[in-house]
């Protein structure tokens, strides 16, 4: 059986596989609400205080990779311009791209809203197809 007759493909794994990380890295007391079907965003998270909810939430648009053995990810995703239009122009709360290497375990965030405003020009946002996201080293989940 080639890739292509599978049901249950090796991007999907990535995908469940990235989820999971996710939710691990995040305090095991947050909401973590799967979004179905998942348009746009992938999950919306509340955040808990002192065993409280607290109202405040965001999308988070999640993003699996697998690199090769011995090779490290890249650091940059492309993103299509109607996603990003969307977060920005419709989204009514604050919504996360975040890239998860499934191997090592980690995972980089960007705030998709700010860097559609500062990163961005207006357009390319409106003509373009994809707009190649790049995460920062130090927007990463280990320093939460």
């Amino acid at each position: 059986m080639n890739a292509q007759e599978k049901t249950v493909t090796n991007a999907f794994a990535t995908g469940q596989k990235a989820a999971t990380v996710l939710r691990g890295l995040l305090p095991s007391d947050w909401l973590f609400r799967e979004q179905v079907p998942d348009f746009h965003m992938d999950f919306v998270v509340e955040v808990v205080e002192t065993g409280e909810l607290t109202g405040i939430n965001f999308g988070v648009q999640l993003k699996g990779t697998q690199p090769k053995r011995g090779k490290a990810i890249s650091l940059k995703y492309p993103l299509k311009t109607k996603h990003l239009r969307y977060f920005l122009e419709k989204a009514t709360l604050p919504v996360f791209l975040v890239l998860v290497d499934t191997v090592t375990a980690k995972a980089y965030w960007c705030f998709t809203q700010r860097f559609a405003r500062e990163s961005v020009e207006k357009k390319r946002l409106e003509r373009g197809r994809t707009i190649s996201v790049r995460f920062l080293e130090s927007d990463c989940f280990d320093d939460l």
